[in-house]
């Protein structure tokens, strides 16, 4: 009597597992490979694995250019900076972003690492752009804004599949994407009467 329940139990505990071993094996790689790589791997269990963060900054978010009287020259231009806090790859889904009230300001943009025509930003790497009033502006406040979007993806393979494998992509066609990120500042200039 007590040979056959141990065998039952042996039998029992042998199926167990055999069903359990090839998840744990799939959980370990998966788990193994997020350590390695930094990425998460859908395919096994994405519940239990870690997805990588996308997050930005950009300084400052807001600025003031000192005000000048009418008839003002050349005024000096405010840097911008966008930072990945995140711990995966930052892609532009924008050649420039958008400004504002581009008649009144002047945008020089510097973030140009490139892979296959695209421009990222890596994880603890920052790029910037310059905005500066232009010239003979009207009496009054004027202001603009500059919108940047992303796409998060650890990978120029993983971007162009979220792009849809485009040579080229326009934000128009992005939005609404759930992956599409935005950040932007707000900047104001007074032209004052003169003195």
């Amino acid at each position: 009597m007590g040979t056959s329940v141990d065998f039952y139990r042996y039998f029992f505990f042998t199926i167990l597992f055999l069903l359990i071993l090839p998840g744990f094996v799939f959980y370990a790689s998966a788990l193994r490979n997020y350590i390695m790589t930094g990425e998460y791997t859908e395919n096994f269990f994405p519940d239990h694995c870690v997805k990588n963060t996308a997050s930005a900054t950009i300084s400052p978010q807001i600025h003031v250019f000192p005000s000048a009287a009418v008839g003002y020259g050349k005024q000096a231009a405010q840097t911008f900076t966008i930072t990945n806090t995140g711990d995966v790859r930052l892609w532009h889904a924008d050649s420039r972003g958008a400004i504002s009230g581009w008649f009144n300001f002047e945008l020089d943009d510097s973030c140009v690492y490139e892979i296959n025509g695209f421009s990222f930003i890596d994880p603890g790497e920052t790029c910037s752009f310059s905005v500066s009033p232009g010239q003979r502006l009207d009496l009054g406040v004027h202001h603009g804004s500059v919108t940047r979007w992303f796409i998060p993806a650890a990978s120029f393979e993983e971007f162009s599949e979220i792009i849809g494998g485009s040579s080229d992509v326009h934000v128009s066609d992005m939005l609404g994407h759930p992956d599409l990120m935005e950040i932007s500042t707000n900047f104001s200039f007074t032209v004052t009467e003169e003195f």
